[in-house]
């Protein structure tokens, strides 16, 4: 059975970015509320991204510290990416956009060879990260 901790980001109320945490096996029954703080960003380069390419964020899972480690997904969107919508008369529009600075990030957890992650960091830390073989959410924490 796969136990599911939850970690919900609180932009909101707090000066820091809260997280509630919410360990699940069937269904939500218990959480704590956690504090990552990104750590020191690295050096930006020349030209101005949105989001940076790579960044880190400490916080304490069941008490303990983690690192996590984040690098931007660069592969994520390929060179001939399209979006296909309808407009409101039902005719289609396609549009290929230049995808270079998104909030899409994989990585992993300092000091765990098996780790992994998959997060989102377009409004608040939004994914998931596997640890010391328990797989746990991370969601913006909603007030």
């Amino acid at each position: 059975m796969i136990q599911v901790l939850l970690v919900t980001i609180c932009l909101a109320v707090f000066p820091y970015q809260g997280s509630s945490i919410i360990l699940e096996s069937g269904n939500v029954n218990d959480y704590e509320v956690v504090y990552p703080r990104k750590v020191t960003a690295l050096p930006k380069r020349a030209v101005q991204q949105k989001y940076e390419d790579a960044m880190q964020y400490e916080l304490k899972v069941n008490g303990e510290p983690v690192v996590l480690h984040l690098e931007k997904n660069k592969g994520l969107f390929s060179e001939d990416y399209s979006e296909t919508h309808y407009s409101p008369d039902g005719r289609e529009i396609t549009t290929y956009p230049s995808v270079e600075d998104h909030c899409y990030y994989h990585g992993r957890i300092h000091n765990d060879a098996d780790s992994t992650a998959s997060i989102s960091a377009c409004d608040g830390l939004k994914g998931y990260f596997k640890l010391q073989g328990e797989t746990y959410l991370i969601e913006p924490l909603k007030l």
